[in-house]
């Protein structure tokens, strides 16, 4: 027993001058800095720097001292391999000792088989020169295999690429795809056409730069208080990832989509299907997934669209936003939908919205809604400002079902009106609008109601746990509302305060 007890206490003191040397070892020139908390994989704690508190972050997580948050455990998942263990420890602590170059993001157990690398095609990483060009000839000459984007500052300017050409990023260390002017109009970093296939990963998107913005006048909250202004005169209209004309087997994984006045991801005008978009960050973005048949007149369809496990912060619209049209009297509708294990924290509006919407899945995400919103924002409220799901029909387009068989269940906030199903105000509707609906087994702190019901068919409001955040709301406080609606089952609803 004595013998075991010294040769615990030894690896205890070896194990701790390791820790200690790693501690010392100078890292600024090889451990990325950001310029916020949400920059780097390995950047644990988020502090802006990889260092060895980021390891003691998960072995506290590991020990069960001290649970990792949400967004800290997708950062600790160095490896991304889609779980946090010993060996993302071993890997930040190997790159601190500069035994590995760079944290390799998304390449873990992928094939990089005549794999390409964007710098072998002129790109700079310099955050400065326009690496446009390098970009669309390496991805064209890749033909679907691999292209690596090595740790650097990529500045684009609208990289379009070739229409019809398979799609396989994959970013090593960090590398952050930014622009490199001011936007004139509508753009996106990077947009592609009619794509046969996507794969994009470990890629951070950052749509502002600091020498690109100015400040806006301060504004007052809902409360009156003057905050502080934000950054985004020179920044607006500006995406990520734009998807047209349509798309099939699209993966966007561990990537982060950052400070953009427009969506993250953007899929519009043409038939969309199998998009997985699973394990991303988005911060600071309007919405985070947009699928729109667009103003434009195009019929489009979406089907088997999965938005899985993502950390959503700070949304200044919506979270995921299906915004379909009808064009030459045919409705464009999206099918088989998932929305499932995400964080939707922060937002403007609502984390879902669905038009023309069937067979859909939202299951065991949170929501909370931003509180200190610009008065300006505040005044245009409409039926799916703060809440957490709403189906609404569009203007012009209410004379037939705009949404059927959805499955709100196991999800968890706070929202004015958590669950809502409307028509637009003053619109003649002359048709059902939402069939087989069913609100179940959520637990929401809430204002006005828990779930407004209007031209409805089918719906089920059962085993939600609910409260009333707002003391003054409580007299008139109703579960549901009911307009033109039949077939509304609510039972076993209980009241926490």
């Amino acid at each position: 027993m004595t013998y075991k007890k010294s040769f615990l206490i030894l690896f205890i003191l070896i194990f701790s001058v390791v820790q200690i040397f790693i501690a010392a070892t100078p890292v600024s020139a090889e451990a990325p800095k950001s310029d916020d908390r949400f920059l780097s994989f390995g950047d644990v704690n988020q502090d802006g720097v990889i260092r060895v508190d980021d390891c003691s972050a998960i072995q506290q997580h590991l020990s069960k001292i001290n649970e990792l948050s949400r967004v800290g455990y997708l950062l600790a998942d160095a490896d991304k391999n889609g779980t946090v263990n010993i060996t993302d420890v071993t890997l930040i602590q190997e790159y601190l000792a500069r035994i590995v170059t760079g944290l390799p993001e998304g390449t873990k157990n992928e094939s990089l088989k005549n794999a390409l690398n964007v710098k072998d095609f002129g790109a700079k990483g310099d955050g400065f020169a326009d690496d446009s060009t390098a970009f669309k000839s390496c991805l064209k000459a890749a033909e679907g295999n691999p292209v690596l984007v090595p740790p650097g500052t990529y500045a684009v300017n609208s990289c379009k690429f070739d229409p019809n050409i398979p799609v396989k990023l994959i970013g090593q260390g960090s590398p952050v795809i930014t622009r490199n002017q001011p936007p004139s109009a509508y753009q996106a970093l990077f947009t592609f056409s009619n794509t046969p296939s996507a794969y994009i990963s470990g890629l951070t998107f950052d749509c502002k730069r600091d020498d690109f913005t100015v400040k806006a006048t301060a504004e007052k909250d809902i409360h009156g208080n003057t905050i502080e202004a934000e950054e985004y005169d020179e920044w607006v209209n500006t995406s990520c990832l734009y998807f047209k004309e349509g798309a099939k087997n699209v993966t966007v994984k561990n990537c982060l989509f950052k400070n953009c006045s427009r969506e993250g991801i953007v899929c519009a005008y043409g038939n969309f299907s199998n998009l997985d978009i699973k394990n991303n960050i988005f911060y600071n973005t309007s919405d985070c997934l947009w699928l729109t048949s667009g103003i434009k007149d195009s019929y489009s369809t979406f089907n088997h669209i999965y938005f899985n496990n993502n950390y959503c912060e700070e949304g200044r619209t919506i979270g995921v936003e299906f915004d379909n049209r009808r064009y030459n009297g045919v409705d464009s509708v999206a099918k088989d939908i998932q929305i499932r294990g995400n964080v939707f924290s922060n937002f403007v509006k609502c984390a879902v919205k669905l038009v023309c919407c069937e067979d859909v899945l939202i299951e065991n995400n949170s929501y909370t809604f931003r509180e200190t919103l610009f008065e300006k924002a505040r005044s245009k409220t409409d039926s799916f400002h703060f809440t957490f799901v709403a189906a609404i029909g569009n203007k012009g387009e209410c004379d037939t079902v705009r949404c059927k068989n959805i499955t709100v269940k196991n999800n968890r906030g706070k929202a004015e009106t958590p669950f809502q199903l409307r028509a637009p105000s003053g619109e003649a509707v002359t048709a059902t609008l939402f069939e087989n609906i069913t609100f179940a087994e959520n637990e929401f702190d809430c204002k006005y109601k828990l779930a407004a019901v209007e031209y409805s068919d089918g719906v089920n409001i059962t085993d939600n746990l609910y409260s009333i955040y707002d003391e003054k709301y409580k007299p008139n406080f109703k579960l549901y509302n009911n307009l033109n609606s039949e077939n509304i089952n609510e039972s076993n609803n209980t009241l926490k305060n």
